[in-house]
């Protein structure tokens, strides 16, 4: 059977009128660019295009540097520099702070000067494109990212705009990794005597708080009191203050009067016992040989034995449900605490929990810890767990829950296990590309078999992003996806959609499938669009 393509009206007639989830892909693929380089050819063989696109300054290239970030195409580094160093008259401020970006995903240590360049000549003006350039320094740090915000910091000498207390608030995660020496006094004139003009509480709390991550010994001291004491009034916005211990047994009354609170003060609280199990963990391989480390091996053990039979006593409060203080996310992150601080039921419990409501953040952050702490059955509950949070019900304002596990599981299980990558089929977007970045960086082979495995009962939107995002395996999916088009009990959105990718690596056997699902189907632009993609030059 032959079909003629279509003209590029009737084309883009037949993408609309089918679905609407097809409006996020390009209606015609005869001539790809910008992010169409992905949409069109995939992530493997749209690669140079993309690149040469950044190279020549031809075409969308906000488009372009966004997916050469997330797609991790190292070699668009020195073309996303260039366009730092002599940016395009057209749109300059929003590329420039697309570039930056881009740049920290890609990890190019080599572009921070530049980057930190960008952020002075926007300061002030540009606050999208300084906020994209700060965000950037943070993620690479490195000393010429801290002495600016150091600098910044010296700069500000008091908050009386807005711009001047949220550059501050946006640098301070970066001012942390500035000399301590030179902090400290910036913190000290900026909270001193309650405050200065212009800070607000949450500012307040922040910079006070670093004080306290610093060791300023009078103010940890006295938030020790006042977070460690029963019915001692604590400051405002606790959370923070608490997120600033965690590495001294004489914080362990602070951690678990606050663990027994809500959140946000809770959530910190139980983050800050985490970071204490892991500081116990590390003082326990460094003790010294003979007397003095016995001693110290003793109080170590001391302070683990004091923190779990604290923490025991609130177990009962944090298990029932039917309490008006009930929080899914404190209950995981309780067991997370005990079972990492030693607790053998806890430890039971954490796996137990995997297989919670996937509608709450119970079995993401049960997972996650789980397979941290690397306990039995872990791993083979997270993979069914995965495949039950990516249907449709799960709540979508859970996507940064979702996107964080993978951020936590996905370097730790590497290449050999793919089951988070299942979230490619997630029913959130920005948690699907989440998802994809990671796939681009750690390219687990056995991608292929765990998203196809998971398509049915997957959304459309999602089925589609997720088969073009095997692509990033290059031809490694090849078989997997034939199986796929092949099958006719896959969703239809699967076949077509897989069809697709096996047309971008040019796979034999490709007008065949078109043939052979043409008459079975009414979504025929997938297939129309499958033969673009065949008649692209290569």
């Amino acid at each position: 059977m032959v079909h003629r393509l279509l003209s590029r009206a009737l084309l883009t007639v037949m993408l609309l009128v089918p679905t609407a989830t097809a409006a996020a892909r390009p209606f015609d693929c005869s001539e790809p660019h910008g992010d169409g380089w992905y949409w069109c050819l995939g992530a493997t063989e749209g690669r140079a295009g993309m690149v040469a696109e950044l190279r020549s300054r031809s075409g969308d290239l906000d488009d372009a540097a966004r997916w050469a970030g997330l797609l991790y195409y190292t070699e668009a580094a020195e073309p996303l520099r260039a366009l730092l160093d002599d940016p395009p008259e057209e749109d300059a401020p929003w590329l420039l702070g697309h570039a930056a970006t881009a740049l920290a995903e890609l990890e190019d240590a080599s572009a921070v000067p530049r980057i930190v360049e960008l952020a002075r000549r926007f300061e002030g003006e540009n606050w999208t494109v300084w906020e994209q350039a700060a965000n950037a320094l943070t993620t690479l740090g490195g000393p010429d990212a801290t002495a600016y915000a150091l600098d910044l910091a010296q700069r500000t000498t008091t908050f009386d705009s807005t711009w001047a207390a949220n550059s501050v608030d946006e640098l301070l995660p970066l001012l942390l990794r500035a000399d301590a020496a030179a902090l400290r006094p910036l913190l000290e004139r900026w909270t001193a005597d309650g405050g200065r003009e212009g800070v607000r509480e949450f500012l307040f709390a922040r910079l006070e708080a670093a004080r306290v991550g610093l060791g300023d010994p009078a103010l940890l001291a006295d938030t020790r009191r006042r977070l460690g004491t029963p019915d001692t009034s604590v400051p405002a916005r606790p959370e923070f203050y608490v997120a600033a211990l965690g590495t001294d047994p004489a914080d362990i009354p602070s951690l678990v009067r606050m663990a027994s609170s809500t959140s946000p003060e809770a959530r910190e609280a139980y983050l800050a016992i985490l970071r204490f199990a892991d500081w116990l963990e590390a003082q326990g391989r460094d003790v010294p040989e003979g007397a003095a480390g016995e001693r110290r091996t003793r109080e170590l053990d001391t302070a683990r034995k004091d923190l779990v039979a604290r923490l025991s006593e609130l177990t009962e409060y944090r298990e029932d449900r039917e309490h008006v203080q009930f929080e899914a996310r404190q209950l995981a992150l309780h067991h997370a605490a005990l079972a990492t601080l030693g607790d053998e039921d806890s430890r039971r419990r954490l796996v137990e929990l995997i297989d919670d409501d996937v509608e709450t953040v119970i079995p993401w952050l049960a997972a996650q810890y789980a397979v941290r702490l690397d306990l039995p059955e872990a791993r083979d509950k997270l993979a069914k767990m995965v495949v039950r949070g990516t249907r449709a019900g799960v709540p979508l304002d859970l996507w940064e829950t979702r996107a964080a596990f993978v951020d936590a599981v996905a370097p730790r299980l590497g290449a050999d296990d793919a089951s988070w990558s299942v979230l490619l089929l997630d029913t959130n977007l920005h948690a699907r590309r989440r998802t994809l970045g990671r796939l681009a960086r750690l390219r687990p082979p056995g991608a292929c078999a765990a998203v196809a495995d998971a398509v049915s009962g997957a959304d459309d939107e999602a089925i589609e992003d997720a088969v073009l995002a095997l692509s990033v395996l290059g031809s490694a999916c090849r078989c997997r996806l034939e199986t796929l088009a092949c099958d006719g009990t896959a969703p239809e959105r699967a076949r077509l959609v897989s069809v697709e990718v096996l047309a971008m690596m040019r796979a034999p056997g490709v007008r065949r499938l078109i043939d052979l699902l043409w008459p079975i189907t009414d979504l025929h632009a997938y297939l129309e669009r499958a033969r673009q993609i065949l008649a692209l030059p290569r």
